[in-house]
């Protein structure tokens, strides 16, 4: 499981990472079920849990919000942790309904997307 922070540049619409790592054993745990959690990375005292957030993505005149994004959420801090399949999952989706024309957009996260986009695993 690899944990990545990016940002947008609105001038270019280019991504750009600002860390991406693999948790190490001080970070990462398991619950009783053998599921990973993880020690948050930003105030380092709390663990996260299973939840959902939401995700503003802008790029140009484009906004998409995306509303109930399953994700794993801080129980201190509330800082969320969305994975990575499903982060490529709303870029994709983003970027096909700013090619359709439209400049802001809000919809609940599905886990069968409205728009067909490539998911690799």
């Amino acid at each position: 499981m690899f944990h990545v922070v990016a940002t947008l540049n609105r001038d270019t619409g280019n991504i750009i990472v600002i860390t991406a790592y693999e948790p190490d054993d001080e970070h990462l745990c398991f619950r009783k079920n053998q599921k990973a959690i993880m020690k948050c990375v930003m105030c380092k005292r709390g663990e996260t849990k299973p939840g959902v957030t939401s995700v503003l993505l802008t790029r140009d005149d484009f906004t998409l919000v995306m509303r109930d994004v399953p994700a794993e959420i801080c129980e201190i801090c509330s800082e969320d942790y969305i994975d990575g399949g499903v982060a490529k999952r709303l870029y994709h989706l983003a970027d096909e309904i700013q090619h359709q024309g439209t400049l802001i957009d809000v919809r609940k996260y599905q886990t069968t997307p409205e728009v067909s986009c490539p998911v690799e695993g």
